[in-house]
């Protein structure tokens, strides 16, 4: 395995740029998006519970690329989750390369 850069402060300088910061913006949109259509569908609140102080379905979305799997046909592994949700013990994967 090749040599891992641990450096902190070079993480935070790359993260911090006017890059970054956009393709993170356009990331938090894309799963703001995918979290209000859960919740259209009915997937992130239990309305009938709200009284009760509990009504929220599942504790997050979950957005994750495993590089590790990383196959050399399509790229790493994506999955998106609801953790607390019915597909919680079930990752669903979604393969495909980096674009």
């Amino acid at each position: 395995m090749a040599e891992r850069n641990l450096d902190a402060g070079y993480e935070r300088e790359v993260a911090d740029t006017e890059e970054a910061k956009q393709l993170q913006t356009s990331i938090f949109d894309a799963l703001n998006a995918y979290a209000d259509y859960l919740d259209r569908c009915g997937l992130i609140w239990d309305l009938t519970k709200v009284d009760s102080g509990d009504p929220l379905k599942v504790e997050r979305l979950i957005a994750d690329i495993d590089f590790r799997s990383t196959d050399d046909r399509v790229g790493p592994t994506f999955s998106i989750i609801l953790k607390g949700g019915a597909l919680d013990s079930k990752l669903r994967h979604f393969s495909g390369p980096l674009h």
